[in-house]
């Protein structure tokens, strides 16, 4: 997936969080200005930061705001998508594609120049032990 795509969707979803938060703090419902409020801000804040970190660093994956970015949307998503108010349905439109293409983009990312080292268990060293014996020096 392109970073453009992903970049795109961040910013819908940063942009509709955004205006329901300023909706909730007009709206008359002293529940929805409450509850919606600080959901709203807190998707728009992680979603921001992870667009900046991609912008940045576009060749890693930063799993932890990605992680933090879907929850807080799946969260925002939950408290404010009970509220029937324009703004409010328009996130959670938003938030939902969002963090499908999230998903997508986590799935298809490549890291081709990170390695890991990985521990031999007993049947790798037994294998690299007859492929020793097969191939001395």
């Amino acid at each position: 997936m392109e970073k453009a795509l992903i970049l795109k969707a961040l910013t819908s979803c940063i942009e509709a969080c955004e205006n329901l938060a300023t909706a909730s703090t007009h709206n008359q419902s002293k529940t929805m200005y409450k509850d919606c409020l600080s959901a709203a801000i807190d998707c728009a804040d992680t979603g921001m930061m992870l667009t900046l970190k991609i912008n940045k660093q576009p060749e890693v994956l930063h799993r932890n705001l990605f992680k933090q970015f879907i929850d807080h949307c799946k969260a925002c998503a939950q408290v404010c998508g009970k509220y029937n108010e324009p703004q409010a349905r328009h996130a959670l439109k938003e938030c939902k594609l969002t963090i499908d293409i999230c998903h997508k983009y986590i799935e298809e990312f490549q890291q081709v120049d990170e390695y890991y080292y990985l521990t031999p268990t007993s049947m790798q060293s037994r294998y690299m032990e007859k492929l020793r014996q097969v191939f001395p020096g």
